[in-house]
């Protein structure tokens, strides 16, 4: 017997989608909802005769730049600490 996905209600700049998410994700995708219709209206009311399409797709690439930058930013700080544990090994190490 399978157990089914529960599924999630969203509205994202005015119109409903249903998914069906991973049990335990339903909160987390709902917030997610909630910050992209934040940011729709943020962008719409700065561009207002922008189409819906356009201020989705706008939406997407600033939020995957955002995501993008985020890497990087991991990416170095990464880095940084595999070589600040090098150097912390190579003075632990016996002469």
């Amino acid at each position: 017997m399978s157990v089914s996905q529960p599924v999630l209600a969203v509205t994202v700049f005015g119109r409903d989608y249903q998914f069906k998410v991973p049990q335990g994700q339903q909160t987390q995708l709902q917030q997610l909802a909630d910050s992209l219709n934040e940011k729709l209206s943020v962008l719409h009311s700065q561009s207002p005769l922008s189409s819906r399409d356009q201020l989705l797709v706008l939406t997407t690439l600033n939020t995957l730049l955002e995501l993008s930058q985020l890497q990087q930013q991991s990416a170095q700080a990464q880095h940084s600490i595999s070589n600040l544990l090098q150097q912390i090994s190579g003075q632990l190490k016996p002469a």
